[in-house]
């Protein structure tokens, strides 16, 4: 997945972008955060190593993370849309 910048030469950081449903926790790195949003509009934005620390494999894929994700506002489970903010400034959002 490589594409030409605006000054015609390839861009390194746009090969590590991938869609969010092939998107694992693996694949993320340090620049790179995990935006979820409930329902309620409450939203936060969390790190690899934060997830990592909440015990989320590194095989979990991205898009299956709102199964398991309760808000800390409205206490909903499972209503949560994740996106993922690349540490290049793209994004690969949710459904």
């Amino acid at each position: 997945m490589r594409h030409l910048d605006e000054d015609g030469r390839f861009s390194s950081l746009s090969v590590r972008m991938r869609p969010l449903y092939d998107t694992r926790l693996a694949d993320l790195g340090p620049g790179d955060l995990v935006e979820a949003e409930c329902v309620c509009g409450h939203a936060e934005l969390l790190t690899a190593e934060l997830l990592r620390m909440a015990g989320v494999p590194e095989h979990q894929k991205i898009e299956e993370l709102p199964a398991y994700m309760r808000c800390q506002e409205c206490d909903e489970r499972g209503k949560v849309v994740v996106s993922v903010k690349w540490g290049n400034g793209e994004r690969s959002l949710g459904n």
